[in-house]
C-alpha cells in the first residue's frame, strides 16, 4: 500500500504543519541524500532518505489534466474566439447546448451576462451595522460579497470561538464562572468534539477554557447597572439606517453611557483606538437617539474594546478606550456610513487588497487583485 499526499501550491496557501510532523520530508531538503528511482509526480514508492525508508513529499509539479465536459467547453469557448475555428467552435457549442449539457448553457456563463447599466447610484432604502461600514471601506468587494451572504459560516476555528464566546456572555449576562464554564463545555462538546481527541485540539479547548474565564471575570467586574446586547436601529437620512447590537452599556451617575465591547482577536493599538470605526458609530447612534428623544438613547462618555485574551488583572493590556465624540469625530462617523451606504447603492464594488484585508479574506477566487480570481478582472 502507498500514501499520495497532495497540496496547493499557491501565494495564499501552504502545505500544512504536520506535514513535517508525521515524518515527511521535503524533496528538495531529501533530493542529495535519495537513493534508489522515485518516481515524478508525488510518486513515492522506492524512495528513502540517506539509507533508511522516509516518506518524500514531492516537489509541485503539473497535473495531468484529465479531460472532461467542463474543461472541452472552455476549450471550445476559447477557440470560437478565433478566425481558424470560430466557425467549428460555435457550431460545436451549440450541439452541446440543444443536448442540454449544463455546462454548454449559456445563462451560466458568467462573463456573457450583460452587465446592468447604471450611471448613477440606485434609489433604494439601505441597512448598514457598524462592522459592515467598516468592511464596505476597508474593501467594498469584500464588504458586498460579505453582506450578500457570500462568507462561509464557518470561517474557521477563531471565528466560531468568537461566536461561542459572545453567545455565552448574551444567555448568561450576570456571568458567573462556573456556569459560564459548564454552559462552555456543552457548546465545545457540541461544536468542536472531544477536545482530549489530539493535541490541537486540547490546546485549542484551553484557550479557549482560559477566554470564558476572562469574560467571567470581567462580567463580574463592571458595574451592576450595566445594560445587556442593546439593540439600536438609527436613521440616517431618508434612505440610510444604522443597526447595531453593543455588548454592554453601562450608565454612570451623569447619566452618560459607556460603552463596552468584548473581543476574542488581536488588540488593535492605542492610537487606532481613538479612531476605530465601529466604537464610534456605537457612540453615534447612541448620541443620535438621545438626541431624537429616544429611551435608548444617552449622552455617551466613552467606548472600550475588552480583549478576552487578557485578564481582569492586565486591565491595561486588555483595554482599548475611545473618548466621547468630538464634533470632529461626529462627523467622521456620519462620513463613514454616507461613503458605505454610497458604496451599496452605487454599480462598483472595488477590491482593496491590504495585508491586513486579504489576510483571512475567503473571497481570494473572486477578488481581481488576487492571482486566483484574475478571470474576474
Amino acid at each position: 500500500s502507498s500514501l499520495l499526499v497532495t497540496c496547493v501550491d499557491n501565494e495564499q496557501e501552504q502545505p500544512s504543519r504536520f506535514i513535517r510532523a508525521i515524518g515527511f520530508v521535503m524533496e528538495e531538503d531529501a533530493a542529495p541524500n535519495l537513493v534508489g528511482q522515485g518516481g515524478q509526480g508525488g510518486d513515492l514508492s522506492g524512495k528513502t532518505v540517506a539509507g533508511s525508508p522516509a516518506p518524500v513529499m514531492s516537489l509541485p509539479a503539473p497535473s495531468q489534466g484529465d479531460l472532461n465536459i467542463v474543461t472541452v467547453i472552455g476549450e471550445l469557448r476559447r477557440a470560437a474566439q478565433s478566425e481558424e475555428y470560430g466557425a467549428e467552435s460555435k457550431q460545436l457549442l451549440d450541439v452541446l447546448q440543444q443536448a442540454g449539457i449544463p455546462a454548454a448553457q449559456r445563462q451560466r456563463w458568467f462573463d456573457a451576462k450583460v452587465p446592468v447599466n447604471q450611471e448613477t447610484e440606485r434609489e433604494f432604502s439601505v441597512s448598514v451595522s457598524p462592522s459592515s461600514v467598516e468592511n464596505l471601506l476597508a474593501c467594498p468587494l469584500r464588504g458586498f460579497l460579505s453582506g450578500m451572504g457570500g462568507e462561509r459560516k464557518d470561517g474557521g476555528e477563531a471565528a466560531s470561538i468568537g461566536t461561542l464566546i459572545h453567545s455565552l456572555a448574551e444567555r448568561f449576562p450576570d456571568g458567573g464562572e462556573a456556569v459560564l464554564l459548564e454552559a462552555f463545555e456543552d457548546e465545545w462538546n457540541a461544536t468542536f468534539g472531544d477536545p482530549r481527541s489530539s493535541t490541537v485540539a486540547r490546546i485549542g479547548y484551553e484557550n479557549a477554557r482560559q477566554l470564558v474565564m476572562n469574560l467571567a471575570e470581567y462580567l463580574h467586574r463592571l458595574p451592576a447597572s450595566t445594560m445587556t446586547e442593546q439593540r439600536v436601529s438609527v436613521p440616517f437620512d431618508d434612505r440610510v439606517t444604522l443597526n447595531a447590537t453593543i455588548d454592554r452599556i453601562h450608565i454612570d451617575e451623569e447619566n452618560k453611557a459607556h460603552v463596552f465591547d468584548f473581543k476574542t482577536g488581536s488588540r488593535i493599538t492605542v492610537k487606532e483606538s481613538a479612531d476605530h470605526p465601529q466604537m464610534q458609530l456605537y457612540q453615534w447612534a447612541l448620541t443620535k437617539l438621545y438626541e431624537m428623544g429616544s429611551p435608548q438613547g444617552y449622552q455617551t462618555e466613552s467606548a472600550e474594546l475588552i480583549y478576552l485574551r487578557y485578564p481582569w488583572s492586565s486591565r491595561e493590556s486588555s483595554r482599548r478606550i475611545q473618548p466621547a465624540l468630538t464634533e470632529q469625530s461626529r462627523a467622521r462617523a456620519e462620513q463613514r456610513i454616507r461613503v458605505a451606504a454610497s458604496v451599496l447603492c452605487g454599480k462598483d464594488f472595488p477590491a482593496r487588497p491590504s495585508e491586513q484585508t486579504c489576510r483571512l479574506c475567503q473571497f481570494a477566487t473572486s477578488c481581481p487583485a488576487q492571482p486566483q480570481g484574475e478571470m474576474f478582472s
